[in-house]
């Protein structure tokens, strides 16, 4: 990913937004907080039609009417990137908040032989960092 003439390693974040803005604003700064080199392009998909469209806080925003669920919504904010060039999209719920390095984790996880998708652990939004889920593994399809 580094290193002369290393080509420059693009991603699209989707985040898909239901409901209250508080969630997505703090999901938004915290990729704004990411320092990762991997340049990306983020999309929220606003499910229900509470952002209104254009930009917001840095993002494109995709506008569903109804909110036809949180795959349906990640599928439209893949859409979004139909004939760019990426090397990766990263799928977020709204209350996510990533950590500093993310992005570039995630890229490197999944160059990876044999990796197609990356996951990493959830932690509460509890005093500590409380583990939630920390992963499990599939090896078929």
């Amino acid at each position: 990913m580094s290193g002369p003439g290393a080509a420059q390693v693009r991603v699209g974040v989707v985040i898909v937004h239901f409901g209250e803005k508080g969630p997505t604003q703090a999901c938004l700064a915290a990729l704004q907080r990411d320092r990762s080199r991997t340049a990306r392009r983020v999309v929220v998909v606003d499910n229900g039609g509470t952002l209104g469209s254009g930009a917001w806080r840095g993002a494109e925003v995709v506008v569903l009417r109804s909110n036809p669920g949180f795959g349906a919504g990640a599928n439209a904010g893949v859409a979004a990137f139909a004939g760019e060039a990426l090397d990766a999209i990263i799928v977020l719920n709204n209350d996510i908040e990533v950590t500093d390095g993310y992005i570039d984790a995630a890229v490197e996880a999944l160059r990876r032989p044999g990796t197609g998708l990356a996951a990493g652990p959830l932690y509460l939004d509890r005093p500590g960092g409380t583990l939630w889920y920390a992963g499990g593994g599939v090896n078929w399809l």
